[in-house]
């Protein structure tokens, strides 16, 4: 039996679907048996397989389906449906059309499961997926999803979670990752932040379908660690490459004219971060650096939805000169005079970090925020808490607190119009033993 399904609309994604004027060759063939129908059937050459059926339900089958960015059968036996795909291009999947595209994939769905050998985007290989789809009340749920994608892989077991409402979408998943510099390289950003190793959590909803992602309607929390690493600066040869600028650390610490102590990045044992969004802000509680001779902690706010995003908030610098205080006793005093500061400031390793910390004010757009030298011989933030020991980031965001100005002025604190204060790091005698070690004869 054959047609051209002239009159015939097809309810169907592109490119298998179309319109009742569109022809479309349809070639079908059926087998009779007791008990049994086999059917071959072929929908232009998109499509193309056989259905089994035995007392008149379906029993089994495959369809073999193909498009310019897609490729794969979706097997039919068993209790669940397996769609398997041999290849999936991201940058051919169709345009969504809002609510009526959730309303028309909610209304047809059956439960399938999902496994994605090969995900490409502008065909290159980015990873690989599978899930579980199916429909709840109200919603569209992939659970499950595991796999990698973009260098970040699923670390949990259960596997992450996307469900998608009318009117918004939530997505929770565990991940580790290697370098998170290649990670930033595959999503299009300059690879600001590289390390050996790490892991992320996210738990995000946001207005809209899966793919109408936004900053200015994201809500929830990400946290991200990573180990063993390096802060680079975003050279100007990065060409198209953006640079994730949530947050430009790289850019806050260049304010501080610290360039020449870290020209192959700022090194750190461990980056940690929490990253709250509030639909329009995004508040960072404590952002981490720490290494063997420096540490680097922000607290502050983003604004995402203004027309030239701001960043507000403090960061405290460590650095490393209780690691030279003894080498600047030697050249001054000789040897034994060393030893014995190195002691002293083992003894007193807290009392000297403060005496090499500072807390500067970061302020103003984000792509170039100014930093102002506040406080010295500090190493605590100054914004204030909450009963439950949270900071207070953003004054708006919780009725009644108190804002990072109330109280006594700072004795300490510099004047309002200072401008960014470099910290000097002294350099270390070449010809001293390394830092740390001591005479045990």
């Amino acid at each position: 039996m054959a047609s051209d399904l002239t009159g015939v609309a097809l309810a169907l994604p592109a490119p298998w679907g179309k319109t009742a004027a569109e022809p479309r060759s349809l070639a079908v063939d059926l087998r009779l048996a007791r008990e049994r129908i086999a059917v071959d059937l072929a929908l232009g050459d998109r499509v193309a397989g056989r259905l089994d059926l035995a007392d008149g339900a379906l029993s089994g089958g495959n369809l073999r389906l193909e498009a310019d960015w897609l490729q794969g059968a979706l097997e039919l036996g068993g209790p669940v449906p397996r769609l398997l795909l041999d290849y999936l291009d991201l940058d051919g999947l169709p345009e969504q059309a809002g609510e009526a595209d959730f309303d028309a994939t909610y209304r047809v769905l059956r439960p399938v499961g999902v496994d994605i050998l090969e995900l490409r985007r502008a065909g290159e290989r980015v990873g690989h997926l599978a899930f579980e789809l199916d429909r709840e009340a109200d919603a569209i749920v992939a659970r499950g999803i595991r796999g990698e994608l973009f260098g970040l892989r699923s670390r949990s077991e259960e596997g992450g979670v996307l469900r998608w409402a009318a009117g918004e979408t939530q997505f929770a998943i565990d991940v580790a990752f290697d370098d998170l510099g290649q990670v930033l390289l595959a999503l299009g950003y300059a690879p600001t932040l590289v390390t050996d190793n790490g892991s992320a959590s996210a738990d995000l909803r946001w207005s809209g379908s899966p793919r109408a992602l936004a900053l200015a309607t994201l809500a929830g929390t990400v946290a991200v660690e990573g180990r063993d690493g390096r802060l680079l600066e975003a050279k100007g040869s990065a060409g198209a490459l953006k640079v994730l600028s949530l947050l430009n650390l790289a850019e806050i610490l260049r304010g501080l004219s610290l360039s020449h102590m870290f020209e192959s990045g700022i090194p750190f044992e461990r980056a940690a971060s929490e990253f709250r969004f509030r639909r329009g802000s995004m508040e960072i509680p404590a952002l981490t650096l720490r290494g063997a001779a420096s540490a680097f902690e922000f607290s502050g706010v983003t604004r995402l939805a203004a027309s030239e995003p701001s960043i507000e908030g403090e960061l405290v610098v460590t650095l490393p000169v209780a690691n030279n205080l003894p080498w600047v006793a030697a050249l001054a005093g000789g040897l034994p005079v060393a030893a014995g500061v190195y002691v002293v400031s083992k003894v007193f390793e807290k009392q000297v970090k403060r005496m090499s910390s500072g807390v500067y004010e970061v302020s103003g757009p984000l792509g170039s925020p100014d930093v102002r030298l506040r406080r010295i011989f500090d190493d605590s933030a100054s914004i204030p808490v909450d009963p439950n020991g949270e900071r207070i980031l953003d004054p708006n965001a919780a009725p009644g607190a108190p804002t990072a100005s109330d109280g006594p002025p700072d004795p300490n604190a510099a004047r309002g119009d200072a401008g960014p204060v470099p910290t000097p790091a002294i350099p270390p005698d070449p010809n001293a033993a390394p830092a740390g070690a001591s005479d045990t004869r």
